[in-house]
């Protein structure tokens, strides 16, 4: 899959170990340049097919200079499940 430009230097790592162990990311959204703390999503999973689900994330965050992840869910309504 082509990376969108301007990934977390971290995100970037993280995509080259994903792809080194044979698995691939489905969708990648890039965090708005303009945002310091911007979030990147990694798509593991996509559900088109469920009404009430958009599928599962990993997220990298990036807050103080410093990376972190974390996994989640997005609903079609109401956004991510808390």
């Amino acid at each position: 899959m082509k990376r969108p430009e301007g990934l977390w230097p971290f995100t970037m790592v993280v995509l080259d170990q994903i792809e080194l162990i044979g698995n691939r990311v489905l969708k990648i959204e890039a965090h708005d340049p303009g945002d310091l703390d911007g979030v990147d999503f990694l798509w593991g999973e996509l559900t088109p097919h469920l009404e009430l689900s958009e599928g599962e994330y990993m997220r990298i965050d990036r807050e103080f200079g410093e990376s972190s992840t974390s996994f989640g869910q997005r609903g079609c309504c109401g956004g991510d499940a808390t």
